[in-house]
């Protein structure tokens, strides 16, 4: 494992740290920016599941089998995370995502994510491409369905 090699992402939004604290941890707010569905039970070793494709299999349909890892109300957020499909047997690997929250102001908070836990390896390196372009649009979502409207998952939002 390269625990050197790190996605590092941030972004400020227009809304107070509780807003965007909700919106990261309740299955209602994940799925204004994050996907169209989600299972999350918030407790340390709870599901933090994300579905993007609901016509694909169980299993297959988004990062099944993700939890929690651990949080600091209002200020980090840790799950474990998993690989598309796409991506053959890295999908039984694990990588984890850790965001920071921090209140700028009464109406601004930044987050900071990042994204450990790589292998080493050709693959590795595809699936560490892939999520520093996916990152991009999640951060990119979460700002839009704050600032403009939520996810209209049939015509999604694409900041890139």
């Amino acid at each position: 494992m390269n625990d050197l090699k790190i996605i590092e992402k941030e972004i400020t939004v227009n809304e107070p740290v509780m807003k965007v604290w909700d919106i990261w941890t309740t299955e209602k707010g994940a799925m204004t920016f994050f996907a169209p569905k989600a299972n999350l039970n918030f407790k340390i070793g709870g599901k933090y599941e994300m579905l993007f494709d609901l016509n694909q299999t169980q299993g297959k349909q988004g990062s099944e089998g993700t939890k929690i890892l651990s949080y600091l109300p209002l200020k980090m957020l840790s799950f474990d995370w998993n690989a598309p499909t796409e991506f053959g047997t890295l999908r039984n690997e694990k990588t984890v995502v850790v965001l920071m929250f921090d209140k700028l102001d009464d109406q601004k908070t930044k987050i900071t994510l990042s994204h450990f836990g790589w292998g080493d390896g050709d693959n590795w390196d595809k699936l560490y491409k892939y999520f520093d372009r996916a990152w991009n649009i999640v951060l990119g979502r979460l700002k839009y369905s704050l600032e403009v409207s939520p996810i209209d998952w049939n015509n999604p939002y694409n900041p890139l």
